[in-house]
């Protein structure tokens, strides 16, 4: 019998593999390029909630793989565009999303990152 860390450590590496090929079909279901910049760098592209919800849905990792899943199998793709990080924080800030990358945790705390367009300046 095989001891229990190492039954983890493929479980978790199969996991990790799992989402990985998700991603990766999800991401060549749109394109695999950023819908506003046309940006291709798989690294730095993100997936949109249009309407907002997505830090709700992204919570946990078992929503996070059934979103990916649907996108990979086109059941989802209204509410949902391909975006670089970029695009997505000018989107956020464009529509008012609150809260939208407002914050990076880090050990120490939080650290605010300002909005350059708000008139709170």
């Amino acid at each position: 019998m095989t001891p229990p860390s190492r039954t983890k450590e493929t479980q978790a590496r199969y996991a990790k593999e799992y989402r990985r090929r998700l991603r990766q079909a999800a991401l060549e279901h749109f394109g695999s390029k950023c819908s506003r910049c046309g940006i291709t760098d798989v690294r730095v592209l993100t997936f949109n909630h249009r309407f907002g919800g997505g830090q709700v849905e992204l919570r946990s990792r078992s929503r996070e793989i059934r979103m990916l899943r649907e996108i990979a199998l086109g059941i989802r793709n209204r509410d949902i565009e391909l975006l670089c990080f970029n695009c997505n924080i000018i989107h956020a800030i464009e529509n008012g999303i609150k809260g939208h990358f407002a914050s990076i945790r880090r050990k120490s705390g939080k650290v605010r990152i300002p909005n350059p367009y708000s008139d709170d300046l």
